[in-house]
């Protein structure tokens, strides 16, 4: 299967080549804003509200959608309940 290369938009975000996935991947300063706001202000369930406001805040640094905080919050604790789970089993 060949890897189609990904093309940078003028906002930061990125945009799939024809016949690829419509995958969001969060920009570097998406990434470090999301794990400031998880790790260090303690969002860890952040109602609809604040998911709204953290995407209008995210939009600056490149494309978003509401659903894709939402699930970047549930992906995130799903890895580290499963990290935490395979330490146990250590």
């Amino acid at each position: 299967m060949e890897l189609q290369a990904q093309q940078p938009t003028e906002e930061g975000g990125s945009i799939q080549a024809a016949g690829s996935s419509n995958r969001w991947a969060p920009t570097p300063p998406q990434l470090r804003i999301l794990k400031g706001l998880y790790y260090d202000k303690g969002f860890k369930y952040p109602t609809p509200e604040q998911i709204q406001e953290i995407c209008l805040h995210l939009k600056q640094y490149g494309q978003i959608e509401d659903k894709n905080v939402f699930f970047w919050f549930q992906n995130l604790k799903a890895r580290e309940r499963q990290k935490l789970k395979e330490f146990r089993n250590v």
